[in-house]
């Protein structure tokens, strides 16, 4: 082999072994700290092997000066995916903030053409050598009998046992989540089955795979997810159907020529998986029950979803939101009928599907892409699997002996990655298992091009050619952006881990003045507005802290120092919340952010810091007007300030927002009383004990009201009702005592 071969070929090999890397290591990888996202780690690894994949396969293709690609329709809609998505985070108003985020969001833009890369890096690794997928897949079979034996020890031994610092409970996963620990055994069953069905194993290779195919339905059973449960089905059902059509039609009867026909075992397991995923509740519950590994997850309903979506695409149909602005989304057409079940608080992140998602943050654009996708992968599919499984119908370019492998991978990669995506209509999977649905499309794409059942787009160029001049530049241009791309990566990444070691400073060894700097670095690194959040925190705590020392003994010129120096830390505070705010108006917890730090400079008494901090919450409010507790902040700082009328205006608006808001209605009985209003404080009082019937502080505030109002006999009921919810509420035992001394008794 000449030299400038072998060098290709080195190469060729390197990116494969980058994609292994990147497979295995996706579902496994973490960072031991609870301050730190499970799903950064995951993003680092996941985006610097990629792009390191994308580099080598680039200087490779510049020595060869060709390259085959996926068929034109796939590498078209990819190609104005990735445009979409690039358009879509510029035209959302927050480039760096839309596309790159923090660097662990799976709808980030930077994240998603990440993944197209990736599926590409995975077509051209098996496109001319279909014989890599089975290592893959061992690659794949290794991360996940790791995983699961993990999963597994944890939930017969408990929660305890190697919880690796940041797994909480036996539902906890490295995978991502517990429904994603089961989405990933499912990809491995489906993939196990294939290989049984198709490929001709020594008996200890057939073990092996029925091992593997049990282990995976083990841990399905455990999780019991419906919506895996549903995708696994439908997808057995395409197996049972593709395979039965395939077989040549018996002789004999039309009735016994149609049950000869049918391919059995797959239809058994497509029986199977209905059943769970209709009775699994009832079939395999008391299990689950038994093992505590029952799981739930608070998602967005598909309605409120379709809502979100219909109010987002009549205000920017083109392009949506921009990727990774979903919640802004959410928090602008929030319905509200939200707000009086338990997750008013909750801002969703996502919809109820990781589709329904793209769909809000990439407008029409993005849904016609996704469509197009879709359909396309349809038709390919056809022409991939039309005549696989006939005898003679596999095609010239695949051999006798080949059969039984091509059947089997193109079937396997088609089947595991037709399961990702089909859980990813009505689930958000984790940053592993979409990532393992991108590369398993292009192994499926891959193989079927190698074994003559695709066409692919080959593009080659010969040196002197007017296009080789402008393909080496393209080239470049890659190279350089994949280069910045990582190093981005990199340092989003480490702005991060410096942002989780400021939390744990600030929150659990209580040192703001660490916290600060930490948060400061991360804000260096990438100046976001949740960095600028957290110093105005830390300054917060910082004051307060100082403000501490200020005791009955202290001499005025001490107290007038420490004054002054907390004043000079508000003021930096104040100045790190416009930041926060020049990064991203549209954030309405910057403006809270801002609010807070002007409360505690009203509280010092500083210049116009009550408008300031008055000023910060109506743009909070009117940035995100369906969250009652902005409301409700407001008028706490009114009352404060002796503003009682502005505070039960402000109380007014918090409850038609949310009319069952205990809060609230405790607020504005102590405002009503503060007024010497108490027939309306007591109203107010009696309507917060109906909301929460089990609350002794409500009751003992009624009969407190009760009391003062000279209305003993009530008093004494409402009194009585906090002692028996708490025996031990001595200042309810007191006024009880003094309320039935008034009575006479």
């Amino acid at each position: 082999m000449p030299p400038e071969s072998n060098r290709v070929s080195r190469l060729e090999s390197s990116f494969f072994y980058l994609l292994i890397a990147a497979a295995v290591l996706a579902p496994l990888v973490f960072w031991s700290s609870q301050y730190f996202a499970l799903e950064s780690a995951k993003t680092i690894v996941i985006g610097l092997l990629t792009l390191a994949a994308i580099v080598v396969l680039c200087i490779s293709v510049i020595k060869k000066r060709e390259i085959r690609l996926p068929p034109r329709s796939i590498v078209t809609i990819g190609t104005l995916m990735a445009l979409s998505i690039l358009v879509s985070s510029i035209g959302s108003g927050h480039f760096m903030k839309s596309f790159f985020g923090q660097g662990f969001e799976l709808g980030s833009g930077s994240f998603l053409i990440t993944l197209l890369l990736a599926s590409l890096v995975a077509f051209v690794a098996v496109v001319r050598r279909a014989d890599r997928v089975i290592i893959l897949y061992a690659g794949l079979f290794g991360a996940f009998i790791l995983v699961w034996i993990l999963q597994i020890l944890r939930v017969l031994v408990g929660a305890d046992f190697v919880s690796l610092g940041i797994l909480g409970n036996v539902t906890s996963s490295i995978v991502g989540n517990w429904f994603s620990f089961g989405i990933f055994s499912a990809v491995i069953a489906v993939i196990a089955f294939t290989a049984i069905y198709f490929l001709r194993l020594s008996s200890r290779m057939k073990v092996a795979y029925w091992v593997l195919f049990a282990i995976s339905v083990i841990s399905l059973l455990i999780v019991n997810s419906r919506e895996v449960w549903q995708a696994m089905a439908l997808v057995f059902l395409g197996y049972t159907i593709y395979l039965s059509s395939q077989k040549l039609r018996p002789q004999g009867g039309a009735i016994s020529a149609f049950f000869r026909r049918i391919a059995w075992i797959p239809l058994i397991a497509f029986v199977i998986s209905t059943l769970l995923a209709w009775y699994g509740l009832t079939l395999v519950g008391p299990l689950v029950g038994k093992l505590n590994a029952g799981y739930s997850e608070l998602v967005m309903p598909w309605r409120m979803t379709m809502d979100v979506a219909a109010g987002e695409i009549k205000e920017s149909p083109v392009l949506g939101a921009g990727p990774n602005r979903f919640t802004q989304a959410f928090l602008a057409y929030k319905p509200s009928a939200i707000n009086t079940t338990d997750a008013w608080g909750v801002e969703f992140n996502s919809g109820f599907g990781l589709i329904p998602t793209f769909v809000v943050t990439q407008g029409l654009a993005g849904l016609v892409l996704w469509m197009l996708f879709f359909v396309f992968y349809g038709i390919l599919a056809v022409k991939s699997l039309r005549g696989l499984v006939r005898p003679g119908g596999a095609g010239e370019a695949i051999s006798v002996d080949e059969r039984p492998y091509a059947h089997f991978v193109i079937l396997s990669s088609f089947g595991a990655a037709t399961l990702v995506w089909l859980t990813a209509i009505f689930y958000v999977p984790s940053h592993a298992i979409v990532y393992y649905g991108f590369i398993l499309t292009g192994i499926w794409l891959g193989v079927s091009v190698a074994y003559g059942r695709l066409r692919p787009l080959d593009i080659v160029s010969r040196r002197g050619d007017r296009g080789y001049k402008i393909i080496l530049a393209v080239q470049a241009i890659i190279l350089v952006i994949a280069v910045l791309w990582g190093a981005t990566y990199i340092k989003n990444t480490s702005a991060l881990a410096y942002f989780g070691k400021g939390v744990r400073q600030l929150t659990v060894t209580a040192d703001p003045i660490a916290a600060d700097k930490s948060f400061a670095t991360a804000v260096t690194l990438n100046p976001l507005d949740v960095y600028w959040q957290a110093r105005v925190e830390a300054g917060i705590s910082q004051t307060n802290r100082i403000l501490s020392t200020i005791t009955a003994t202290s001499t005025a010129s001490t107290s007038a120092a420490t004054v002054l120096a907390a004043t000079e830390i508000v003021k930096k505070a104040v100045e790190f919340s416009d930041k926060a705010i020049a990064s991203d108006p549209d954030n309405y917890n910057n403006y809270v952010s801002r609010a807070r730090v002007s409360e505690l400079a009203t509280a010092m008494k500083m210049q116009d810091a009550y408008e300031s901090a008055v000023a910060a919450y109506m743009n909070a409010i009117r940035r995100n007007s369906g969250n009652p507790s902005i409301y409700l902040s407001l008028a706490r700082l009114q009352a404060s300030q002796d503003k009682l009328d502005d505070s039960i205006q402000a109380i007014g608006a918090a409850l038609q927002v949310k009319p069952n808001y205990l809060d609230a209605v405790y607020l504005l009985s102590q405002v009503e009383a503060a007024k010497g209003n108490l027939p309306d404080a007591i109203i107010a009082a009696d309507f917060a004990t109906r909301l929460n019937p089990q609350n002794p502080l409500l009751f003992f505030q009624l009969g407190l009201l009760q009391y003062n109002s000279a209305d003993y006999a009530s008093a004494s009921t409402s009194l009585a009702k906090a002692l028996s919810l708490n025996p031990d509420y001595a200042n309810a035992s007191y006024f009880l005592g003094l309320s039935a001394a008034r009575v006479g008794n």
